[in-house]
């Protein structure tokens, strides 16, 4: 199963990237979205250099509350919640869709999913168009702390071997639980969507949703197409 998840993983990451760069330079080029999330990313940065990486409320929140809500993705009935800044904190949830392959994505969610940034970029075409520009800002705020915290827990987490939990019990990390090369590749690649689909969502809305996911597809197809006409050649020259 894992290989077949590194395999999807490896396709996304050329349209991925592509996409996601194109998302940033929509952004960029559209100045009522770029103040306002602008501002947002410059108060975040000062408030998590000063505070916020500091307290670990927020990391910690936002960390499993990204592991609730992709159990909900895949219809698990969420059975425990618990979230205590330093002290850490823990998801506990049922079996059911999704299997192994699930319980995976569950596992490595914080690590590429904007959670609160996400709600809010959905919520946005929802909210009277005098209170956008607040909206935006707060975009901005979420997700550069998103940003930085899942940097700060990849790195960390990545060379952490066990740790006690949040109830005193011994346990391994994610990162660690799922596998590296699994990890790197997961994270790696469904990072560089996720992001690239926020840009396309600010920017477009709803209607950027299908159009986005066809041009990561075919920037992937487009990428990887070259190479694999190159071994197809070498395999028929061979075999001559």
């Amino acid at each position: 199963m894992k290989w077949l998840v590194c395999l999807a993983g490896l396709y996304l990451i050329p349209g991925s990237a592509l996409m996601c760069w194109h998302g940033l330079l929509l952004i960029v080029h559209n100045r009522e979205l770029l103040l306002p999330l602008a501002i947002g990313m410059g108060s975040g940065i000062v408030l998590y250099l000063l505070l916020i990486r500091r307290s670990h409320v927020l990391s910690t929140f936002s960390h499993e509350l990204s592991h609730a809500v992709a159990a909900l993705m895949f219809f698990r009935k969420i059975t425990k919640f618990r979230a205590r800044g330093r002290s850490g904190g823990m998801v506990s949830h049922s079996e059911g869709f999704g299997g192994g392959l699930g319980n995976m994505f569950i596992m490595l969610a914080p690590y590429f999913l904007p959670v609160i940034t996400l709600i809010a970029v959905l919520a946005r075409p929802f909210v009277p168009a005098v209170y956008i520009f607040y909206v935006d800002i707060f975009i901005g705020f979420a997700f550069i702390n998103y940003l930085f915290s899942s940097l700060s827990e990849t790195r960390r987490n990545w060379f952490g071997g066990t740790f006690r939990d949040v109830e005193g019990n011994t346990a391994q990390t994610d990162i660690r639980k799922a596998g590296f090369v699994t990890s790197l590749i997961t994270i790696l690649s469904l990072s560089l969507f996720m992001n690239g689909l926020l840009f396309f969502l600010l920017v477009k809305g709803y209607g950027g949703f299908l159009p986005y996911l066809k041009l990561v597809v075919t920037g992937s197809y487009t990428f990887y197409l070259p190479w694999v006409l190159r071994v197809v050649n070498v395999v028929r020259q061979f075999f001559a």
